[in-house]
């Protein structure tokens, strides 16, 4: 009797459990959401690729539409690799400090507040994201699409800003490219050391999803 009436509460229980919640899809961003966030700030990212090869340009605008003050870039190419695949590669990305202060001074001056400039990592993060999102969206990857960046070392305080920088984005560094033997083949695809920091392309698009990115 005890066991067919445990029997029956264990069915009952079953039947009105509440439902699971379902996993909710993040958006990933796009080149043009990307762009929308970032004219709200007063900037524009001119875009271009060429076969593999990528770059995001930023200017401000101040709320017209003719690029102004060149701010800085983020560049790079899709090349195959025998142990990852085919990765995106990104060769180099600059943001000038004096010229986004030079862009902020002026926007106080003209009064006009609506047009913050954002800050040198803001900046920097949607000129990346840009690139991030063309090489998704281009090569459509039904795998994991690693991507590598190196904080080069050619000045101490500005290799620990990339470093910082380039952590804070979400990347892990892998390795430091030195004058090993071993890091030869690096130092050729890299041009020189630095610390090699590697993503995956759809994880960081995750990351800095739309509501972030605004």
């Amino acid at each position: 009797m005890r066991l067919l009436l445990l029997l029956t509460f264990l069915q009952l229980t079953t039947q009105f459990q509440p439902p699971r919640p379902q996993p909710v899809s993040t958006i990933l961003p796009t080149r043009e959401s990307i762009q929308s966030a970032s004219l709200k700030n007063g900037v524009f990212i001119k875009f271009e690729n060429f076969g593999p090869s990528f770059k995001a340009e930023a200017f401000t605008t101040f709320g017209g539409s003719r690029p102004e003050i060149y701010l800085g870039y983020c560049e790079g190419f899709i090349r195959p690799t025998f142990k990852h695949g085919t990765i995106m590669h990104i060769d180099s990305m600059v943001v000038y400090k004096s010229r986004v202060e030079a862009a902020r001074s002026r926007s106080r001056d003209q009064g006009d507040s609506n047009f913050t400039i954002g800050s040198i990592f803001g900046i920097g993060l949607n000129l990346g994201l840009s690139c991030l999102a063309h090489v998704y969206d281009q090569l459509k990857p039904t795998v994991p699409l690693r991507c590598e960046f190196l904080a080069i070392d050619d000045d101490p305080e500005q290799h620990k800003t990339l470093v910082r920088y380039y952590r804070r984005l979400g990347l892990t560094d892998e390795k430091y490219v030195g004058d090993n033997i071993e890091d030869i083949p690096s130092r050729l695809v890299w041009g020189g050391r630095g610390t090699l920091f590697v993503g995956e392309v759809k994880t960081l698009l995750e990351k800095w999803h739309v509501k972030k990115i605004e």
